[in-house]
């Protein structure tokens, strides 16, 4: 009750507003996975936005230094990232790995949703402290797996509902909100309800929903799976045309994603960076070893960075 007594003290506007933050705070309690209007509360604090673009200005670089996450529970401790570093820059970088390699604790600790057992964050040269790290927030966005709204809102009441928990005035949000909806191509569903929407709608509805403050950064977690390609390459679309202006990072399975999409890719495997590159370069070197046959040129670079990941705690284990 904590949480919902903190946000019902900074509550403002009308009583249709009102209405609408109980019904996502209600829904959002009694289902296991927060509904994203929610997460967007938690994690983003109220800004100013100005201008009519989507996304603002200036290339924004983020660092990762040696970042370790271990989790502790009955069965002992956990080291689900292991002393990762790397640096995200303009365009998208594509998060690879097996299950569990530690892709989607990455991206909750690039977001700041998660803190790291160690090591630092850096954006635009400046250390993020992950418990202030407020002036960060205000320039990301992110976009979980499973997406879910209030089913009972409309889809541009779903977006005012967002503009509205991270801080925009009515007057900032209304011309906001049809831009938003036009660049995810769901001009036409503004005023259809949340419920009706087919998957691939309803994942590009959380993809406006993220942009709706102007993030620079935006990360997203597995965007294309479970749809179908038609919503994959609707998807995709969207992404390429904000890579011109934003730093994107993404996880993914799948490979049309890592073709279509990266400048970089950045793979995992138990836990630890094995590469940080292109996927042209990924993909050469996985071509080069003969014991590879899969049809699968993911699942290929997989077994190499895997192999190469067993070959280095060899050698350091021998040291």
């Amino acid at each position: 009750m904590g949480r919902v007594k903190g946000l019902a003290l900074t509550m403002a506007g009308s009583s249709a507003q009102r209405e609408q933050f109980f019904a996502a705070i209600t829904e959002a309690l009694v289902n296991p996975t927060l509904s994203l209007v929610t997460y967007i509360y938690y994690f983003w604090r109220r800004i100013l936005l100005s201008g009519a673009r989507f996304l603002k200005e200036g290339n924004q670089v983020l660092k990762a230094y040696d970042i370790t996450r271990i989790f502790s529970g009955v069965s002992g401790k956990k080291v689900a990232l292991d002393q990762v570093s790397a640096t995200f820059e303009r365009g998208i970088t594509t998060l690879i790995g097996a299950n569990g390699s530690g892709k989607t604790t990455l991206l909750k600790i690039l977001a700041t949703i998660d803190s790291p057992t160690s090591g630092t964050l850096q954006h635009n040269g400046e250390t993020i402290g992950f418990k202030s790290s407020e002036d960060y927030r205000d320039c990301i966005g992110y976009v979980p797996q499973d997406v879910r709204f209030v089913s009972g809102m409309k889809c541009d009441e779903a977006l005012a509902y967002a503009a509205w928990v991270s801080g925009m005035s009515r007057s900032q949000a209304q011309p906001r909100i049809p831009e938003v909806l036009q660049l995810v191509g769901l001009s036409l569903k503004a005023k259809e309800k949340v419920g009706s929407l087919s998957g691939g709608q309803n994942r590009r509805l959380g993809i406006a929903a993220a942009l709706i403050h102007r993030p620079d950064i935006l990360f997203l977690d597995e965007p294309t799976a479970g749809l179908d390609p038609q919503s994959r390459l609707e998807i995709r679309e969207i992404l390429q045309a904000l890579a011109q202006q934003a730093t994107i990072v993404i996880s993914t399975h799948l490979i049309d994603d890592v073709e279509g999409l990266s400048q970089k890719t950045l793979a995992l495997h138990e836990g630890r960076a094995v590469f940080h590159g292109t996927w042209h370069e990924l993909s050469a070197a996985a071509a080069t070893d003969n014991s590879l046959n899969s049809s699968d040129k993911l699942e290929n670079a997989l077994a190499f960075v895997s192999q190469r990941a067993s070959i280095s705690s060899q050698e350091e284990d021998a040291l």
